[in-house]
């Protein structure tokens, strides 16, 4: 039962940023997807695009809220719910992460007319996902051991979603990770300053809020030294907007 209500607590949480972003995902991409259906050249530039836009944005705030878990459990929870920390982590980092990505490929592959394959993969996913579960459960692992599970499932969703986008929209496995990688080590980064600050003796709150700091002005400021393309479109986007 405490298992239960610690991993009910880290998922109500989770869910908050997960379900946001999600929601603009699915009605940003689809209809832009399904005008460009017949063109796979700009399809695939428009699912790339995508790709990185929507990974500049969700690997930070996911891996922040990872490093940030502890504190923020304190200021919003309580002592008492320290313990769904772990549960929010795996969620965020292991099944979040990748999630805006899986759900762009899905919508490219409904815009081109392949709903069967999508019916498909859903039903490998979730048989390979309850699988992993009873596996852990029946080797005897502890209540984590289903994050385990929800992360490697995610993992593997990449890979197939990534095929089949490839297959019949022209953006597979290997341009999908050309375009994830400079934001997730961008990410990585900030993220291993902002654990740094763990190993300094301060109150949670003032930790939370220097953590914040330090991720956003390092992420923000590895991306503008790196000119990593993603950073300086919405840069350009936002500038245009402005001027407007």
């Amino acid at each position: 039962k405490a298992d239960v209500g610690y991993y009910s607590q880290a998922k109500h949480l989770q869910d908050v940023p997960v379900t946001s972003i999600m929601t603009i995902v699915n009605q940003v991409t689809f209809p832009i997807f399904s005008k460009l259906q017949d063109d796979k050249e700009q399809l695939k530039r428009g699912l790339s695009r995508s790709v990185k836009v929507l990974t500049f944005l969700n690997f930070p705030l996911m891996m922040a809220l990872v490093i940030m878990a502890e504190p923020i459990f304190r200021l919003v929870f309580g002592e008492q719910w320290i313990p769904s920390v772990p549960y929010f982590q795996w969620l965020c980092g292991g099944f979040g992460l990748l999630l805006v990505i899986h759900n762009t490929n899905i919508n490219a592959l409904k815009a081109v007319g392949k709903s069967k394959i999508v019916l498909l993969l859903e039903i490998i996913k979730r048989a390979f996902g309850l699988g992993l579960m009873f596996l852990f459960i029946y080797l005897g692992f502890d209540a984590i051991s289903i994050m385990w599970a929800f992360a490697i499932s995610s993992f593997v969703e990449f890979f197939l979603n990534g095929y089949f986008t490839g297959k019949y929209a022209g953006y597979g496995i290997l341009s999908q990770m050309r375009d994830l990688i400079p934001n997730l080590i961008v990410a990585l980064v900030a993220s291993a300053a902002a654990y740094s600050l763990t190993f300094i003796n301060m109150h949670y709150l003032l930790l939370l809020v220097m953590q914040a700091i330090t991720f956003v002005m390092v992420y923000l400021g590895v991306m503008k030294i790196a000119k990593v393309e993603s950073f300086n479109y919405l840069v350009a986007e936002l500038k245009s907007k402005l001027k407007k």
